[in-house]
């Protein structure tokens, strides 16, 4: 299920809170139980001396006064065989404790749960130890209270962090709702709109900047699947029209059993170019768009420019045009066999429909950094430079812009060739002068 970021952070302020509050509570428990015992053992060892000095003066000054008392402490004295020479009234308890390793340093003692106790054993001068315990059981409940207040504390400051984690996470959020309630009003007609980044915080500008993008890769494929449509529209409409009136007259003015296969033939060449165009399109949406799969190898530039200028052979000697091939023996390159012969056998269809007879298309073949350069070069009339920049656009026909219109075809063959070596990861590259010719180059890149 979708998480909500404004619960995670409502959550992670209260989260943040208990566990300061907890770190605080138990570092301030750990101080106040320190320090109690601290003074009280101090306290301890203080009286201890005053009766130590009391017993001394009691001791050189006969006849013996009376014991000495504390309100603080209770103690009693003990001679060096461990025999009890006096204590005070209430020190029966201090022979249940037991006093191993207590020297003069407060050592802390809890008798049955309930009772806290500070002792510490003091060498007498006249002979023998004094053992000091001091009652801390009232530190007990102070301790209690202390506890239960903080817990009561933490649970509020749980409570606000919660309220204010909540007010500061929405303020926090609130341009990501400006940027939804923005981007829900950028309708399909108009994606020119853009996001102001000025409005947002600048942790948000990469955000923003991302969603300009997307918006004008957006505007961009709309423009140009609406110019495709309307291309394709009027590309389709002109092979129809003219079977429909190839139609209409044979219905109208019925023909001679003569001229019937001429009528047909007509309809055929008509069909032949819709079918083309259709499987030219296809190629086009399976093969023209990234992630299509390929099957790349190395393969032998010269063969493949060979295979491709074999299958044009007989074509280019009716026209009256020659075709060469230059490759290094060894030189390979990293491509889909069958896009690139694809691409080869386009750009030499139209390296021949626009050269005249006696002229010549050349395949060239070399390697430059990082990738092999496959260049269709024709004798041609050339191609005007304000069209250079539009070659590779669907249904771009130069024979449109002043060249040969018998020329025919639907306009693609460069269009497919751009998205073949764009699929690869490629360049694709024209240079052309008018009366002199046409070069397009393909660069292939090498396996990486």
């Amino acid at each position: 299920m979708a998480r909500s970021l404004l619960s995670d952070l409502r959550l992670g302020f209260s989260a943040g809170a208990l566990i300061l509050g907890l770190a605080m509570g138990a570092f301030a428990d750990v101080a106040l139980r320190h320090s109690m015992a601290t003074e009280d053992g101090l306290v301890a060892i203080s009286e201890g001396r005053i009766i130590l000095r009391q017993l001394e003066a009691r001791a050189k000054a006969p006849p013996p006064g009376p014991e000495p008392e504390s309100t603080l402490v209770d103690w009693r004295l003990l001679a060096l065989d461990g025999k009890l020479l006096m204590g005070s009234a209430g020190s029966r308890f201090l022979g249940t404790l037991d006093w191993e390793g207590v020297g003069t340093e407060p050592v802390e003692f809890r008798v049955d749960g309930d009772h806290l106790y500070s002792a510490v054993l003091l060498p007498a001068s006249m002979g023998g130890t004094l053992q000091v315990a001091m009652d801390r059981s009232n530190e007990i409940e102070v301790l209690f209270h202390f506890r239960r207040d903080l817990a009561a504390v933490l649970l509020l400051l749980v409570a606000l962090s919660a309220v204010v984690g909540h007010i500061i996470a929405r303020r926090g959020l609130r341009p990501l709702e400006m940027i939804r309630e923005e981007t829900s009003r950028i309708e399909a007609q108009d994606l020119h709109r853009r996001l102001n980044a000025s409005r947002f915080p600048e942790e948000l500008a990469s955000l923003v900047a991302a969603l300009n993008g997307a918006l004008a890769r957006l505007e961009g494929a709309f423009a140009r699947l609406e110019a495709f449509s309307s291309d394709l529209a009027h590309e389709l409409r002109t092979p129809i029209q003219n079977l429909r009136a190839e139609l209409e007259g044979c219905i109208l003015r019925p023909r001679a059993a003569a001229d019937i296969p001429e009528t047909l033939g007509s309809l055929l060449e008509e069909l032949n170019r819709l079918d083309g165009m259709v499987e030219q399109m296809l190629f086009l949406a399976r093969h023209s768009v990234p992630g299509a799969a390929l099957d790349r190898q190395s393969l032998a530039a010269g063969a493949l420019m060979r295979a491709t200028a074999a299958f044009f052979a007989a074509a280019a000697e009716e026209t009256g045009v020659s075709i060469k091939t230059e490759a290094p023996p060894d030189l390979l390159v990293y491509a889909d066999a069958r896009l690139a012969h694809r691409a080869l056998q386009n750009l030499l269809a139209n390296a021949l429909r626009h050269t005249p007879a006696g002229g010549h298309v050349q395949l060239s073949a070399r390697a430059i950094e990082g990738a092999t350069e496959i260049a269709v070069t024709d004798t041609g009339d050339g191609i005007p430079a304000a069209l250079l920049p539009r070659l590779g656009d669907r249904f771009l026909r130069l024979d449109e812009e002043g060249r040969d219109r018998a020329s025919g075809g639907a306009g693609l063959g460069l269009a497919i060739v751009k998205g073949i070596i764009t699929l690869h990861g490629g360049t694709f590259h024209v240079e052309s002068a008018l009366g002199e010719g046409t070069t397009v180059s393909l660069r292939f890149p090498d396996e990486s």
